[in-house]
């Protein structure tokens, strides 16, 4: 499984730091964050630095009010289900995804707030006008958290899907209540399903604004998770679309990721592990290591070094870069396996920590490892026959 870079407000330097040294990488670019002369000319910078590129046309809310999104050549003036021309929309699209020579054409899609035949409706036909042109295509499929919740809903999607001329799919899965991590079972063992469902029709999946509990997909068979920096390019919401966008109007805090623990914690808790001793096991594991983070590990009180937001942005995605590329293993067995002791590793870890005083807070993994164990559990009982015949094939 690869690792998209999903870009957001600060990546653009944090990109050309990190894609020489991640092979395979990609950026999913952000109308919403770059101008078109900038698409232009940081798309060519990736390209010629080894790296690839998509474009997220970020189409989930027509009547958005995001200025630098709106202003976008390709953006429907005058948005309307029953008047939209696609045909102009795309044509626009095309030609500023040539601009940045992207790897393939993301095709717009709408904010899915319930799949109804008015939404299957307006996909045909975004899908259609699409026909004309060479290359990948992929479709955009942004589900609400309501819509992954329901079987019935995605087995709708599912059938429509499998008559769509696209080699692709980007999927962005709405978190329940907005949240960060999933505490929903039912949610999180649905989206494997759903993405398993894709690949079984021979599409490739990229699952967009993801952040480190979606490695568990990794037994769904698909082929990258998109990620950023700021949590709103990790979890998916259609506030950042408008013009305040939460992220931009909150505190910021520096967030230390411990990958064996599936964990983020403040420094001033590395603190407390320096204090009782128990910092190194907060260490990243080799195969995991980034290197911006050997500082905190150095011998001096981690809240004296100069960790800071962008290193820990830096740290975060190159962990979870080489969390992608062990996550998924040459059987299905073997990668279902692989998560679950993953999982079981990290929730022994957090609770050794829990008992010297280092919590990670609202970012502590340990709600959630029962979570992501009993989705993992759900899936391989209903998929996993199917899955072990078809691995290879996907």
């Amino acid at each position: 499984m690869k690792l998209y870079l999903q870009f957001g407000h600060g990546m653009m330097g944090i990109c050309r730091e990190l894609l020489p040294n991640m092979p395979n990488a990609s950026v999913v670019l952000s109308p919403r964050d770059l101008k078109e002369s900038q698409i232009e000319k940081f798309g060519n910078d990736i390209i010629k630095i080894g790296g690839s590129t998509l474009l997220d046309p970020q189409l989930y809310a027509p009547r958005c009010d995001h200025q630098k999104l709106t202003n976008h050549t390709y953006w429907p003036a005058d948005y309307s289900t029953a008047s939209m021309n696609y045909n102009a929309v795309l044509s626009e699209l095309k030609a500023l995804n040539d601009k940045a020579q992207t790897s393939a054409f993301i095709l717009p899609g709408l904010y899915c707030e319930r799949v109804n035949d008015l939404w299957l409706n307006i996909h045909d036909d975004i899908i259609s006008a699409a026909d004309s042109y060479t290359g990948r295509k992929l479709g955009t499929l942004c589900l609400s958290a309501e819509t992954i919740r329901f079987q019935d809903q995605l087995d709708q999607l599912l059938s429509r899907t499998a008559t769509w001329n696209v080699d692709g799919y980007y999927v962005i899965a709405g978190h329940p209540n907005g949240e960060y991590l999933v505490d929903d079972p039912v949610w999180l063992s649905n989206l494997l399903a759903f993405c398993a469902g894709l690949k079984l029709q021979k599409k490739e999946v990229i699952l967009g604004y993801s952040n480190h509990q979606m490695l568990c997909v990794a037994g769904a068979g698909i082929d990258a998770l998109a990620s950023g920096s700021w949590m709103n390019v990790r979890s998916f919401t259609l506030d950042k679309f408008f013009t305040a966008d939460p992220e931009d109007v909150k505190r910021k805090r520096t967030w230390y990721y411990c990958p064996q623990a599936l964990t983020e914690v403040k420094p001033e808790f590395l603190d407390i592990a320096f204090q009782r001793s128990v910092l190194k096991l907060l260490t990243p594991l080799p195969e995991y290591n980034s290197g911006y983070a050997d500082m905190l590990f150095s011998g001096a009180i981690p809240t004296t070094t100069i960790y800071d937001e962008t290193t820990s942005f830096k740290h975060y995605l190159t962990c979870l870069w080489r969390q992608c590329q062990i996550a998924s293993k040459p059987s299905f067995d073997e990668t279902i396996s692989f998560q679950r002791k993953s999982l079981k590793d990290a929730g022994k870890l957090i609770d050794f920590l829990h008992k010297h005083g280092v919590r990670g807070q609202k970012r502590d993994f340990e709600d959630y490892i029962d979570v992501t164990l009993s989705a993992i559990d759900t899936f391989e009982a209903d998929k996993g026959f199917l899955l072990r015949r078809m691995w290879n094939s996907l």
